[in-house]
């Protein structure tokens, strides 16, 4: 089966558990979504928020962007946001009541902005260079992932910018969340006082 045959057999499998075998949630979607929980994730193949949170169809509202970062309030008309476009339309129209900025080992996007990359014919990259500026302070961090978890918090502060979120946090309307995905292991590790520590596994 090739690459085009296995996504095309995905899909079928998709239809059928979310369209056939569940008319109702299929009929319910299509009038509205009405996700709880917006979720900004890094655009790596190998970590699925969906997935990762055996999520439903409909459930969850996601953002992905090179090292699931956050950039600051930066209100401008003349400049393209769109992460700051979909945290308006999730926040401010769908209402969500959980923000997670889910970063994750090996991430090299947060390996660009501690060292630096270079695109193979050896001129710097146009777009993720500039991008990844966003964590530059986390290239104080004495190790790699210390570096991806701190690029975490510095977007949780970035998204504390924002007045409308900021707003809806202090009314205790909307949360913030920090998370840590090892791919090597599949452990989940939470943001809590300031400190990563795994997700109690359960059986």
């Amino acid at each position: 089966m090739n690459t085009m045959q296995k996504l095309l057999s995905g899909y079928h499998q998709f239809y059928r558990h979310n369209f056939v075998n569940n008319p109702h949630l299929s009929q319910r979607v299509s009038q509205d979504q009405t996700p709880k929980t917006l979720i900004i994730a890094c655009s790596d193949s190998r970590v699925s928020p969906l997935s990762i949170t055996n999520s439903n169809f409909g459930e969850t509202f996601v953002i992905r962007n090179v090292a699931n970062l956050v950039p600051p309030y930066q209100p401008n008309p003349d400049s393209l946001h769109g992460v700051s476009a979909a945290l308006e339309f999730g926040v401010c129209h769908l209402h969500v009541e959980n923000i997670i900025v889910m970063g994750h080992s090996n991430c090299g996007g947060i390996h660009a902005a501690c060292e630096g990359v270079a695109a193979p014919d050896g001129q710097d990259f146009s777009f993720i260079s500039p991008w990844v500026e966003i964590a530059k302070n986390a290239s104080n961090e004495p190790t790699k992932t210390e570096c991806e978890q701190q690029a975490i918090k510095i977007s949780l502060q970035n998204l504390m910018s924002f007045p409308w979120i900021a707003e809806r946090v202090e009314k205790g309307e909307l949360e913030l969340h920090g998370w840590y995905f090892r791919i090597e292991d599949g452990k989940l590790l939470s943001l809590q006082d300031g400190q990563f520590s795994d997700v109690p596994a359960t059986t």
